[in-house]
Order: structure tokens, then C-alpha cells, then sequence
């Protein structure tokens, strides 16, 4: 758990960041404007501590860190909700399940291969997935003193 201190003045506040096992050390200056608040508020983990130093603006400063941290809370259960909603629509798609088996790729990769590829039967070979022009992006490999020719790339990843 991170603990840190807010300096805050009439146009900005100081940072501390106190970490365990690690020696005290500045975060910078920010501006004590209500969006460099915010922004702030919403680089926050759920287990950090803040402490605010009382001046005039203290409360006003724990009210707009406490809405952001709501707000970033509720944005979190909201996606949340849609993942559930996703896992749900897909979980008899056979594409979708293989693709889960792949390390690294979890539902929303899978979810979107399978929305960009369509229906794999529309290619000859699976080489062709990648050669497809009006599907991938033209990627131009350039050096100072060669211009290589034009390909794909997932061709290229293919390969």
C-alpha cells in the first residue's frame, strides 16, 4: 500500500510518495486545479492512502478525489457488466473458445478476432487470411538504403 502526502497550496500541490521497503520520494508538482485534481485522483490504486495537509481548500479536495474514485469505481463494475455480457453471447462459439486457448489472448481479443475475421471459410488457405486487401493494412518496411516491397502484415506474422 502506498501512502501519499498532498502539499496543497492556492494553485498547486506538492507530492510525497511513501512506498514500503522504499525511502520517501517526491511526485512532483501538480496544478490544484479541479481537473489536475481529478486527473490525479484517477491514477490512484484502490489500496493507496492519501493525506492531505489541512488548508482552505482541504475539503473541497477530499470531495473531488472521493467523486473520481466513485466514478472510476463505477466505470470498473460497468465493464464488468459488459464482460459478463460478452462471456455470455460467446460462450458457445466454438472460434471463440479455441482462440481462448492461445496464450495471452483472452475474451476481448478473441471476442474481436472473430468480428474482424468473419467467416473463415471465405479464405482459400489460411495464408490468404492475412493476404486479404481490403482487410489489412499496407505495411512498407524502409531503411536508408533499401525499400522493400510491399506486405501485409499479418501475412508477414503468418509466415
Amino acid at each position: 500500500m502506498r501512502s501519499i502526502g498532498l502539499d496543497v497550496g492556492k494553485h498547486v500541490a506538492e507530492v510525497a510518495i511513501r512506498e514500503p521497503g522504499r525511502p520517501t520520494r517526491s511526485g512532483g508538482r501538480i496544478s490544484a486545479s479541479p481537473e489536475s485534481l481529478q486527473a490525479f485522483a484517477a491514477t490512484l490504486g484502490p489500496d493507496d492512502q492519501v493525506v492531505l495537509e489541512a488548508t482552505t481548500n482541504t475539503w473541497a479536495i477530499v470531495e473531488l478525489v472521493d467523486l473520481t474514485l466513485r466514478l472510476l469505481d463505477g466505470l470498473a463494475a460497468e465493464v464488468e457488466l459488459a464482460d459478463g455480457g460478452i462471456a455470455r453471447a460467446v460462450v458457445d462459439d466454438a472460434r471463440v473458445r479455441h482462440l481462448l486457448t492461445i496464450p495471452g489472448v483472452g475474451l476481448q481479443t478473441a471476442v474481436g478476432l472473430v468480428a474482424l475475421v468473419g467467416n473463415i471459410g471465405r479464405f482459400a488457405r489460411p495464408n490468404k487470411l492475412g493476404g486479404e486487401p481490403s482487410g489489412t493494412p499496407s505495411v512498407e518496411q524502409r531503411s536508408i538504403s533499401c525499400l522493400a516491397s510491399r506486405r501485409t502484415a499479418p501475412a508477414a506474422i503468418l509466415r
